[in-house]
C-alpha cells in the first residue's frame, strides 16, 4: 500500500472519506502544512454539505466494479446498512422507538435520511418485497420513523402497505399457522413475527387520534383511530401466541399450560455447575432440561405449523440477542397503550383478514 493511500485511510478513519478526498486534493495542489490543510478540508466539506453533522461511514462508500458484496446492488445492504446510515439519530435507532418519541435537532437530518432512503429505493428496492426486518433490512422501521417525523403521505402509505402484507395474508410471502401465528416464508423464525409486531404497535400508536380536540386552525397530523386499534390488537394477538395463549410459551422462564422451552441451545444455560466439566456430553447432548434457566429469551422456532421441538439439537431452541429485539420492543409498546385484549375481541378485530386494513386503498 503506497504512502498516499495510507494517509488517505488515516484521515478517513478519523473524519470521513469526503474529508480525506478533499485533504489529498489540496495537498496535491501544493499545500505542505498538514494540520492547516486538514482544517481547510473539513471546512470545505462542511460548507459543501450545508454544515451537516451527518458523517458518512465506511459502509457508505460505493464499491468498485459494479455489484457490491453478496450481489445486492452497487452499495449492497452490507455496505449501505440502514441501521448505521440513514437511521443515525442522536438518541435512538428504529428498534428503540416504542420507548421514546423520535426527534431531530439537526435541521439537515431529514434531508440526509431522505437521500439515503431514495438511494436505497433506487439501488436495492427489489429486496423490499421479502418484508423482512433484520440487520440487512431496516427499510420498514425507517419508513415508519420517517412517517412519524414528516407526516408525509408517501411514508404513511408505504408503512401501511407493509402492515397490510402482514395482517392480510395472501399466502405468498406472509402466512399464518392454524393457531394464528403470522410468519414470513423467507424467514419463519419467531423473531421476525415479533419484529413485525413491534412495527405494528409503533405505527398504531403514531396514528392514534389526539386525546384533546384540536383548536381551530391547528395543524393536525394524519390519524386513523380504527386502523390504530387494528394494528395494536394484531400485536396483542401475536404477543399472546408467543407467551402461551395456545398452551405453549416460546419465552424461556415464562410458564404456560403446556410448558415452555427447557432445553435451550445456550452455553450458559446448558453447562452444569462447577466443578463438573462442560462438554458436548454433559451439555449439548444431555437429554435433561437445562440446569440453569435463561429467563426471558425468545426461542427461534422456525416452523410453519404449531409445533415445538424442545431439544438442544433442534433449531427450535436457538436463542440470540437479535431474536429478542422485537419481543422486548413490542412488550414496551403494549405497556404504553390503553385498552385490553377483551376490547380487541369485542369488535376491534384480531383475525388475519380485516376489512378496515385489508380492503383499504393505500
Amino acid at each position: 500500500m503506497c504512502y498516499k493511500q495510507l494517509e488517505f485511510e488515516k484521515v478517513a478513519d478519523e473524519h470521513s472519506y469526503e474529508v480525506a478526498e478533499e485533504y489529498l486534493k489540496k495537498k496535491h495542489n501544493g499545500g505542505d502544512q498538514d494540520a492547516s490543510l486538514l482544517e481547510s478540508a473539513i471546512k470545505s466539506v462542511e460548507l459543501r454539505n450545508g454544515k451537516s453533522q451527518f458523517k458518512r461511514s465506511r459502509s457508505d462508500r460505493p464499491t468498485t466494479g459494479g455489484r457490491g458484496r453478496g450481489g445486492r446492488g452497487q452499495y449492497g445492504m452490507s455496505r449501505f446498512n440502514w441501521s448505521q446510515a440513514a437511521m443515525q439519530m442522536p438518541a435512538q435507532m428504529p428498534m428503540q422507538m416504542p420507548v421514546q418519541q423520535p426527534t431531530s435537532d439537526d435541521p439537515n437530518y431529514l434531508s440526509d435520511a431522505y437521500g439515503f432512503y431514495r438511494t436505497h429505493k433506487d439501488l436495492e428496492g427489489e429486496l423490499d418485497i421479502r418484508y423482512l426486518i433484520d440487520w440487512d433490512n431496516m427499510i420498514y422501521p425507517t419508513t415508519v420513523m420517517l412517517a412519524m417525523l414528516t407526516d408525509n403521505p408517501q411514508f404513511h402509505s408505504e408503512a401501511q402497505a407493509y402492515l397490510q402484507k402482514w395482517l392480510c395474508s395472501s399466502g405468498d410471502t406472509i402466512s399464518y399457522t392454524p393457531l394464528g401465528r403470522a410468519y414470513n416464508r423467507f424467514n419463519p423464525a419467531l423473531g421476525q413475527t415479533m419484529n413485525a409486531a413491534l412495527v405494528s404497535v409503533i405505527y398504531g400508536q403514531a396514528i392514534q387520534p389526539p386525546a384533546v380536540a384540536p383548536r381551530p386552525f391547528e395543524v393536525v397530523k394524519y390519524n386513523d383511530g380504527l386502523k390504530s386499534q387494528k394494528y395494536i390488537c394484531w400485536t396483542r394477538k401475536q404477543m399472546r401466541y408467543i407467551l402461551g395463549d395456545h398452551g405453549v410459551s416460546y419465552v424461556t422462564g415464562f410458564p404456560a399450560k403446556k410448558g415452555s422451552p427447557t432445553r435451550v441451545y445456550d452455553r450458559g444455560a446448558s453447562c452444569p455447575s462447577p466443578p463438573q466439566n462442560c462438554s458436548a456430553i454433559t451439555a449439548l447432548y444431555n437429554p435433561a432440561p437445562n440446569p440453569h434457566t435463561l429467563s426471558g429469551a425468545l426461542v427461534m422456532d422456525p416452523r410453519t405449523w404449531d409445533f415445538f421441538d424442545d431439544q438442544r439439537s433442534s433449531n427450535d431452541t436457538w436463542v440470540s440477542i437479535d431474536n429478542n429485539v422485537g419481543l422486548t420492543g413490542a412488550l414496551a409498546g403494549l405497556n404504553q397503550v390503553t385498552g385490553t385484549y377483551d376490547q380487541c375481541l369485542q369488535g376491534y378485530g384480531i383475525l388475519a383478514r380485516d376489512a378496515a386494513i385489508c380492503d383499504s386503498r393505500l
